[in-house]
């Protein structure tokens, strides 16, 4: 399978457990449902100040950065953004083709990690003002703003899964992570799950 293929499966993957286990977001009008989104991104830009402050551990670090690329992923979904046009992924790309190009892009290899809390929470700034302004009528670009910053911040977290832990596979990682929220649902083994495929009125849904 290739790296479009991959991103596309996982693109689907995540729409089906966004309307199976979230469906109390799922039912919201999409300025609503993006307000939820970008409030995720403020928690977890929080969190990357604490793993830089020493108060959070590798583990914890790798579940902050899952779930900016998991988030930003469901994000694109609700603006109908293709995933791979958000990465900028060509036919032929590999991971580790995209890898050197992405970051290349956004980061200096002397200040990595500057660069990632930087990267971050610039665009966490950006999309609240997105939202505000939306609340406001205000003449602002925030659909545009709105896309742009969540296609950023799914390539910052695709880069930063790949630098911080280049030996995690991260298909299997973002697999075990939504995984692992599925099993707290009281409903799990009647949705089905993101490993062994979703269930629609008893109809497995790969």
């Amino acid at each position: 399978m290739s790296l479009k293929e991959q991103l596309k499966e996982l693109e689907w993957k995540q729409l089906q457990h966004d309307k199976l286990y979230h469906s109390d977001i799922w039912c919201l009008d999409v300025q609503t449902r993006l307000k939820h989104m970008v409030l995720h991104i403020a928690k977890y830009s929080s969190k990357v100040q604490l793993v830089f402050l020493g108060d959070l551990d590798d583990a914890k670090f790798q579940e902050v950065i899952l779930d900016i690329f998991i988030i930003s992923l469901s994000s694109i979904n609700i603006i109908n953004k293709d995933v791979n046009d958000a990465l900028g992924v060509f036919d032929e790309d590999g991971i580790d083709h995209l890898y050197t190009r992405t970051f290349s892009e956004l980061f200096d290899e002397d200040s990595f990690d500057k660069n990632f809390q930087v990267l971050v929470n610039k665009s966490v700034s950006l999309l609240c003002k997105a939202i505000e302004a939306t609340d406001h009528f205000e003449a602002f670009h925030s659909r545009s703003v709105i896309v742009e910053e969540f296609c950023k911040l799914l390539k910052v977290s695709f880069v930063s899964m790949l630098n911080y832990f280049p030996s995690v596979d991260l298909f299997d990682a973002v697999s075990d992570r939504l995984y692992q929220v599925e099993k707290r649902s009281k409903y799990f083994e009647m949705l089905g799950n993101y490993k062994d495929g979703y269930k629609c009125s008893g109809v497995v849904i790969n």
